[in-house]
């Protein structure tokens, strides 16, 4: 293969309006009307002109841009029902994109008629062997389940005529690079090659040079890797107090849908069973679980059974839920291009999205990286707090009201706890909204982290989340509180006894 690229540019539209403007046949453009497919997208107008002529090109753009339509629709333009064999391929990273893209060029395929099979791991083989055997004409694959039937000789690429590449550094980043070499080995050196992914870097640029042939780059500006209809927010929380800027956020803004990122599975599983608590439907989802598992989770979330699907990266890859308006960064990626995988979830096409990233001390490195990458600064903000009105502020042992003393609806009420008069709860918090306590008792004495979370919160596990760390020595111990309810765990402090024994404190300031 050649390894010469053509200069990096952004192609000529060739003054596109319309998906009418690419000339395409007939029963393709019937699909695109009744599917209401008007105006094609930025990357649409990009790729198709040269999808068309037949060149390889290298895209650089996240996912919610139209991919699907801009290499799908050219490989059924060329589609050629009298021809023989597979002639068409497009590998996908995961199972759920897999399907997703058959789907959606399913929709496109209604009048052209070509025979598009998805074939992956968690399906039967003997019923992929029966789907392959009745002749396929579009192949979309997982690397792993395609090998196999390379392996079992129940699939040829011999006459593949386009293989496409969709998230080409996921892959890569799975470690399919042997497998898809090994494939790419099965079709013919003619093939037109299409490669699609979010960062041209590292193993990317090594397929492309290997396997492509003079392939044009289509890369969009750094500006354009987060969707614009997307709403970004950076929230400076403790590490401890993650979960109750979840439920604050929840509170105030309602999400519809959303998808919570967590860096790992026991994390994963921790938040969704918190939420699971709070009466909160929250499912989780992560490589642990069994294949069937994990398509029933996202199918009961496309259909809207659940609020918030919990999980890791390699879960959640390639998922094109337009119901998803919210996305949440509960750790920080360390890999600052899955940021943009992650945000991309959100904002699909026509819609608006927000993405609310939770970053500690711990991530700042790891952001700083992100804003380079993106090209900007990102800017803190402070985690809103939910004041409930004042019938809801009544309920509950500990009490559910957002603010000391028992706000009313917009916060600015009297004051019933008189210590707010004395102590200036914002001054004395930490950059996390916190403040300490040291109480006059320890382990000598009783006291255990269980038992004091539930004296504190009165038993109202809303109210425990605006609970931080605690230290507990034997005979004191230390414990943080958020600012907007400090006065009404001192009135418990004073008025409530623990064990039978009054129990005294001191707040601990700040430096």
């Amino acid at each position: 293969m050649s390894k010469n690229y053509h200069r990096s540019h952004k192609p000529r539209s060739l003054n596109i309006h319309t998906f009418q403007d690419f000339g395409m046949k007939n029963d393709i453009q019937k699909s695109l009307d009744q599917i209401n497919f008007r105006t094609p997208t930025d990357v649409q107008k990009q790729v198709i002109p040269m999808a068309l002529e037949g060149r390889d090109i290298m895209v650089q753009s996240q996912t919610g841009t139209g991919k699907t339509a801009a290499f799908g629709l050219p490989i059924l333009e060329n589609f050629a029902p009298e021809e023989f064999g597979v002639k068409a391929l497009v590998l996908a990273p995961t199972r759920e994109l897999a399907i997703q893209i058959a789907k959606e060029m399913g929709r496109y395929n209604k009048f052209t008629k070509a025979h598009i099979v998805p074939i992956y791991g968690g399906q039967k083989i003997q019923t992929q062997f029966s789907l392959l055997k009745k002749g396929a004409d579009i192949v979309v694959s997982t690397p792993g389940r395609l090998i196999d039937h390379l392996g079992r000789n129940t699939i040829s690429l011999s006459h593949v005529q386009t293989v496409v590449l969709d998230e080409a550094d996921r892959m890569l980043d799975m470690g399919f690079i042997e497998d898809i070499v090994r494939i790419l080995r099965h079709t013919p050196k003619s093939r037109q090659t299409m490669l699609f992914t979010a960062t041209l870097l590292g193993e990317v640029q090594m397929l492309a040079r290997d396997f492509m042939r003079n392939p044009e780059k289509i890369m969009l500006s750094r500006d354009e890797l987060v969707v614009e209809d997307i709403d970004e927010t950076f929230y400076r929380v403790g590490r401890k107090n993650k979960l109750w800027a979840l439920m604050q956020i929840i509170s105030i803004e309602n999400p519809k849908q959303g998808i919570i990122f967590c860096e790992t599975k026991r994390m994963v599983d921790i938040c969704a069973e918190r939420l699971h608590k709070l009466r909160i439907k929250a499912v989780a989802l992560h490589g642990d679980l069994r294949q069937q598992k994990r398509e029933r989770i996202m199918k009961d979330f496309r259909r809207g059974a659940f609020r918030f699907l919990v999980a890791t990266d390699v879960a959640a890859r390639g998922l094109d839920i337009p119901a998803v308006s919210h996305v949440f960064n509960y750790d920080v990626p360390e890999n600052k291009e899955q940021y943009v995988h992650r945000v991309g979830r959100t904002g699909r096409i026509g819609a608006k999205g927000r993405a609310i990233t939770f970053v500690s001390k711990e991530n700042f490195k790891a952001l700083n990286e992100i804003e380079r990458f993106l090209n900007r600064k990102v800017g803190f903000e402070e985690v809103p707090e939910h004041i409930p009105n004042t019938t809801e502020g009544e309920k509950g042992a500990g009490g559910r009201d957002g603010a000391p003393g028992g706000r009313g609806t917009d916060g600015r009420g009297p004051k019933r706890n008189p210590l707010r008069k004395v102590w200036d709860f914002d001054d004395m918090a930490d950059e996390f909204g916190m403040i300490k306590l040291k109480i006059n008792a320890g382990e000598d004495q009783g006291i255990t982290q269980f038992e004091l979370i539930q004296y504190l919160s009165g038993g109202d596990h809303m109210w425990d989340l605006n609970i931080g760390a605690i230290d507990i020595t034997d005979n004191e111990t230390v414990v943080e509180i958020k600012k907007h309810v400090v006065g009404k765990t001192m009135d418990n402090l004073r008025r409530r006894p623990f064990k039978g024994k009054r129990l005294y404190y001191e707040i601990i300031t700040q430096g």
